[in-house]
């Protein structure tokens, strides 16, 4: 059952406006103050603690401890354990180590590399927990990072597919309706994010441009000197990529792809986050257990490579919802009014799922006559049993601590991916 018209929804922890106005047209009644609303809807950082406040008969779209478990050390961690068990699925995201901890095998294999390739690599160094592309940079010999002890990430310079000669990715909104069964949508609109200078392969000269190799749209708005369209609509740039290349045909079903295979990695993880069901004896509510109680939207970046292959980049479990650009009002507006078409009350799934005239478009659990949804549901299996709750991640010191152990591969900035569509005997 749907949230009817005049459902009372608690915004206040909700900092950002085009959500209310998207809550009020949907027919609701916001309140900044009253705790007994079935519908909770929070914005920023939430306490753990806090979601011990939550009745049991309330939603609330916000999965606990998602934000250390989007951080890029728990992340890339995730995805290689998950490349242990499906070597031949998980090969979309950069070689990746964490620092400080990693550095001799970062250093080791920058060696190994150089080596056998013949060449220079660089690679891009990322705060552990950062965001908007602050303190993200450029190197391409290990001794520029060695006094450097700051929790951070080093990953493949991965070489792009360029438009009109510039750099870009793409951020793809996610939405997790249940986690039981584990449900997940992707919005068939999203955002194009360019740099406002054009590429060239990283040198000496360049490689501390900002504006050449960061796609981050808050850095790129300080370039007053940009001269392209650096934010656009992911569909339109979607067109471009096809008519550009066509062997791109298909790449959005590959984007959807990657992202739930990114999503399934830490579902184990997400599954051991899930406080224990509290039921009230006195309440004439509809008691929620806990694991229907939460929903979310996240926000996943994935850059193609020169090849037009999806990259996963990272995961964001907060996308600004704000406006900055007109082209993002009717598109974050929209995917909240859809999103609250496809929430219920009590946390199960749609019994019929909405039509194309809804953004989001659902992923898993997939269709019983398509060919990918059983390697789906296996991955998920797979990856319960072995990295179950005994991998739970309680506050954010273990996540800090938390060790990436990466496979090597001889180069794995070519990235390769086995064809699961369609499927052979």
């Amino acid at each position: 059952m749907m949230y009817e018209k005049g459902t009372l929804v608690d915004v206040r922890r909700l900092k950002c406006h085009i959500i209310v106005d998207a809550l009020k047209d949907m027919g609701y009644e916001v309140s900044s103050g009253n705790s007994l609303a079935p519908l909770i809807w929070w914005d920023g950082y939430i306490p753990p603690e806090e979601f011990c406040t939550v009745k049991p008969n309330q939603r609330i779209n916000k999965i606990p401890q998602m934000d250390v478990l989007c951080y890029k050390s728990t992340l890339f961690q995730a995805l290689n354990q998950m490349q242990t068990l499906f070597p031949q699925y998980y090969n979309f995201f950069p070689e990746t180590f964490l620092l400080p901890h990693q550095f001799s095998d970062f250093q080791k294999e920058h060696t190994h590399l150089t080596g056998k390739l013949g060449r220079g690599l660089t690679w891009i160094w990322k705060p552990r927990a950062g965001c908007c592309g602050n303190g993200i940079k450029l190197i391409q010999n290990p001794y520029a990072i060695v006094n450097d002890t700051s929790p951070a990430i080093i990953q493949r310079y991965i070489s792009p597919f360029l438009l009109d000669g510039y750099k870009f990715d793409f951020r793809v909104y996610i939405l997790i309706s249940t986690l039981e069964p584990f449900t997940m949508y992707v919005y068939r609109e999203g955002l194009a994010r360019f740099c406002t200078k054009k590429y060239h392969p990283p040198t000496k000269d360049n490689i501390n441009d900002k504006f050449e190799h960061i796609t981050n749209t808050a850095i790129n708005v300080e370039n007053t000197e940009a001269t392209n369209n650096f934010t656009r609509l992911l569909s339109d740039v979607l067109n471009d990529v096809r008519a550009a290349d066509p062997k791109a045909s298909d790449v959005w079903d590959r984007i959807k792809r990657v992202a739930l295979l990114t999503m399934l990695s830490l579902y184990p993880q997400i599954v051991s986050q899930i406080p224990a069901a509290k039921k009230d004896p006195k309440s004439p509510h509809c008691q929620i257990t806990p694991m229907k109680k939460y929903f979310h939207i996240c926000g996943i970046d994935i850059l193609l490579d020169e090849n037009a292959n999806p990259i996963v980049l990272e995961l964001n479990d907060r996308p600004s919802l704000k406006v900055t650009f007109a082209c993002e009002k009717g598109l974050k507006h929209d995917l909240i009014c859809d999103a609250m078409k496809i929430v219920t009350v009590d946390g199960s799934p749609l019994e019929v799922e909405n039509g194309p005239e809804n953004g989001w478009e659902k992923v898993f659990p997939g269709e019983c006559g398509n060919p990918l949804t059983p390697i789906f549901r296996a991955v998920q299996q797979r990856s319960l049993n072995v990295f179950g709750p005994k991998q739970r991640i309680t506050t954010v010191h273990q996540a800090a601590q938390t060790i990436i152990y990466p496979k090597p591969v001889a180069d794995k900035n070519k990235v390769r991916f086995l064809a699961i569509h369609p499927t052979h005997q």
